[in-house]
């Protein structure tokens, strides 16, 4: 099988079941088998393809190497195509390294292409402002722009970007209004349908909820999308074991390492609070969830009136840090 049609193949593999590992080894196995070392578009899109995990496993050294090659490989095909997804991709490592004049360089090598940001990203170009104002601290800024993005995504565009939904909770639980957060990170259970991404949602609530027993659902769930045991021993079933957890931060503009200590702090003290019987009752009761289900408890967890935004956001009053 060629190396683009097994990038084809994985996409559920690493994009939906959140297994990186597995996939990136599949990938760069047939990435050097020897009748894919010609110039292919099949083979620039694998190559894409293990940037983007590259990059989701936080090896930003594998993930340049191997997006500067996908990028290579599309210019030499005079492939106007597949050089947008290596341009963002080699943007978003910069971005990443605090890099931003090179990061703006690989955009604007991407609108030169001819592609406006709002059509390769979907989005409103507030997008990318918000994420500009992100990079200098300015939350408020970032917010509002953010914010303007996803109302009009649902009233131009019909639809929800999940990207700013997650960035928008991020904000917001950085900045103490948690309440805000919680809407954000919810919505996120019912627009998100790949476990990768859901986790992000799922963590940034299990950070905010005060009701133990809620946290301990919620770890439930987590511990079975992210494939980790549980706190008690609970093993994923054989057909779902992993080799390892990977490391996933909450949102890319945090330190994954003070999240990880944020995270296990919580963890410590939720089993430190319920007793084994209790919490083993509660985690399993998370850990059975089905898709169906994580989506209802999102729509749940959203008061009445949060998705009139137009009118709301118009007033300003949405985008209060605090």
């Amino acid at each position: 099988m060629s190396s683009g049609l097994i990038a084809g193949s994985l996409k559920k593999l690493w994009q939906d079941d959140g297994l990186w590992r597995e996939a990136r080894s599949l990938l760069e196995q047939a990435l050097s088998h020897p009748s894919s070392q010609r110039d292919t578009p099949a083979r620039s899109s694998a190559l894409n393809t293990l940037g983007q995990i590259a990059f989701l496993q936080e090896d930003l050294t594998a993930a340049e190497s191997a997006l500067r090659q996908a990028l290579e490989m599309a210019r030499r095909l005079t492939d106007a195509e597949r050089q947008v997804d290596p341009l963002i991709g080699l943007a978003m490592v910069a971005d990443r390294r605090n890099d931003y004049e090179a990061s703006d360089a690989l955009w604007n090598e991407m609108v030169q292409l001819g592609h406006p940001l709002g059509e390769v990203l979907g989005s409103h170009p507030s997008w990318w402002a918000g994420h500009h104002a992100l990079r200098l601290g300015d939350y408020e800024a970032a917010c509002r722009l953010f914010e303007e993005t996803w109302v009009w995504e649902r009233t131009i565009q019909g639809r929800e970007n999940g990207d700013v939904v997650e960035t928008l909770g991020g904000i917001y639980r950085r900045n103490g209004n948690r309440s805000r957060a919680r809407l954000f990170y919810a919505r996120g259970l019912t627009v998100y349908h790949t476990n990768v991404r859901l986790l992000i949602c799922l963590r940034g609530l299990f950070l905010l909820e005060e009701d133990l027993g809620e946290a301990a659902r919620l770890l439930g769930v987590i511990d079975r999308l992210q494939g980790r045991l549980s706190p008690e021993g609970i093993q994923m079933r054989p057909s779902e074991a992993r080799t390892g957890a990977e490391r996933l931060p909450l949102d890319p503009y945090c330190a994954p390492e003070h999240e990880d200590r944020e995270y296990a702090k919580w963890r410590e003290q939720l089993r430190a609070e319920l007793d084994p019987e209790t919490f083993r009752r509660l985690w399993t009761e998370g850990y059975e969830l089905d898709r169906e289900q994580l989506e209802a408890y999102g729509y749940a967890q959203q008061p009445e009136g949060f998705l009139d935004l137009p009118d709301a956001f118009a007033s300003g009053s949405q985008c209060s840090l605090t």
